[in-house]
């Protein structure tokens, strides 16, 4: 197997598997752009929404294909 770089950066199976830290907080992201507690509630509450909605579809894409039909 070929070892190539790109770009000067290591061989891809040489990398880590564990990612650097860059995780994103949403409550501190929203109070650095609103003025008030109720603006503040009203754009979480917005952006809850969105995203429970995409854990939703999730959860029932992976529990569909666990199950088979059965006749």
């Amino acid at each position: 197997m070929e070892v190539r770089f790109t770009r000067g950066k290591s061989a891809i199976l040489e990398r880590s598997l564990t990612r650097p830290k860059t995780e994103v907080s949403m409550v501190q992201y929203c109070q650095s752009r609103v003025y008030s507690v109720s603006e503040l509630q009203a754009r979480l509450a917005d952006m809850g929404q969105g995203v429970g909605a995409s854990l939703l579809d999730v959860l029932v894409m992976r529990e569909k294909n666990g199950k088979r039909e059965t006749r």
